[in-house]
């Protein structure tokens, strides 16, 4: 039964309204939170395949790396050409002979036969050779293949060891040609270290041009899986 009026006056006070329960919030229907979030997920998904800053930053810091390496890649060859078919080729004319940067291995009669067909003019324009082109090329060949090797992003103990090839090849020949001037102005010296470098070098080209046909076959591979995932810059939408 219902209070009467004095009653709850007594009860409440001179508010003899009684307390009403506060309104509890609804929520809201199924199907509009449904909707909300099907229209969120696009947003969503626009935002995981939007690179941050971070990544569009770094992509052209590593185009702009492998543009400055592939540019001293090509000078470096270039300069091989000139120095090994070019001018070595012009000094083989001139003594009649294979030269000994041209030779996997020689002894001191070949060097012999050099110096007698080069004569003391044309010695010491082939030392002079070393002393110019011989120097630059092999600065400019481990540089291209150290800009290579970083360009590639391979994990640190891997791009050590990689990088520790053209430094090695840089080093031989330098000491190579060094020493080949030596016995060239006087055949009596140390020809079986010159040979043993000259072969060392040869070796070390080698495993730089199978670096070369690995980074490439990494750089391909690498550009493949990206596209197949739609990561490249034209694919992203």
């Amino acid at each position: 039964m219902s209070l009467s009026k004095s009653q709850k006056a007594r009860l409440y006070g001179e508010n003899t309204e009684a307390p009403t329960k506060k309104p509890v919030a609804t929520s809201a229907p199924a199907g509009a939170s449904r909707a909300s979030s099907r229209a969120a997920s696009p947003v969503q998904d626009a935002a995981r395949r939007t690179p941050s800053r971070g990544e569009l930053a770094a992509e052209p810091e590593r185009s702009s790396s492998f543009m400055f390496a592939g540019v001293a890649f090509v000078i470096a060859m270039l300069l091989f050409g000139y120095y090994h078919f070019w001018l070595l080729g012009e000094f083989a004319q001139r003594s009649g002979q294979q030269m000994p940067e041209l030779m996997f291995a020689f002894d001191a009669e070949r060097i012999r036969a050099v110096a007698t067909g080069l004569g003391a003019t044309d010695i010491v324009q082939y030392q002079f050779v070393h002393r110019s082109s011989g120097l630059v090329l092999p600065l400019i060949f481990a540089a291209a293949w150290l800009g290579m090797i970083g360009g590639s992003r391979f994990e640190r103990p891997v791009a050590v060891a990689m990088g520790a090839i053209p430094v090695a090849y840089a080093v031989v020949f330098l000491a190579g040609s060094f020493l080949l001037d030596v016995v060239i102005a006087n055949p009596a010296g140390p020809v079986g270290l010159v040979s043993l470098l000259m072969s060392l070098r040869w070796i070390l080209f080698a495993a730089c041009i199978a670096q070369l046909v690995y980074m490439a076959y990494r750089l391909v591979r690498s550009k493949f899986a990206a596209f197949s995932r739609g990561e490249l810059p034209g694919q992203r939408g």
